[in-house]
């Protein structure tokens, strides 16, 4: 089977599955006699962008990235809302400091929402690194992205 097969069944499987990691996907697809490494399943993940997203339970679940705009930046505020704990400023940077997990997708959402302050963020599990056009901007965009209420 080739990648773009196997990518269309992952696509398949998240749509109909809450996949969780990188290992249910591993099963998923062994169920269907697709024999894949967790290392081919992680490259796959991240060729495809696929996020992770909150469950309505409390657990996360990969997701296809989003291409609407107008959801984008709700998103982005739920997920500042749910997991952020805590928004620090440095000259031109802003850093979020997430929930573990949470700092892939909302970096990923930031990117997305096109904020005009941004020029790149950088996410890992628990980071989310924003460097902006100028320090006025990063002011600008820390105001913008500080939840009402944060219970972090």
């Amino acid at each position: 089977m080739n990648k773009n097969e196997r990518q269309k069944i992952i696509k398949e499987l998240i749509s109909t599955n809450e996949v969780e990691n990188q290992e249910g996907l591993v099963q998923l697809l062994a169920a269907r006699d697709i024999n894949v490494t967790q290392a081919t399943i992680s490259r796959d993940i991240k060729e495809m962008q696929l996020i992770k997203e909150p469950n309505p339970e409390g657990g996360y679940h990969y997701s296809l990235p989003v291409r609407q705009q107008p959801n984008v930046r709700q998103r982005l505020t739920a997920s500042l809302r749910n997991d952020l704990k805590e928004l620090k400023i440095s000259d031109r940077f802003v850093a979020l400091l997430m929930v573990p997990g949470c700092g892939p997708s909302v970096s990923q959402l930031i990117q997305r929402a096109h904020f005009p302050q941004v020029f790149v963020t950088i996410g890992d599990d628990s980071t989310v690194l924003i460097v902006c056009n100028s320090a006025a901007d990063a002011e600008k965009l820390a105001a913008h992205l500080q939840p009402q209420s944060n219970n972090h």
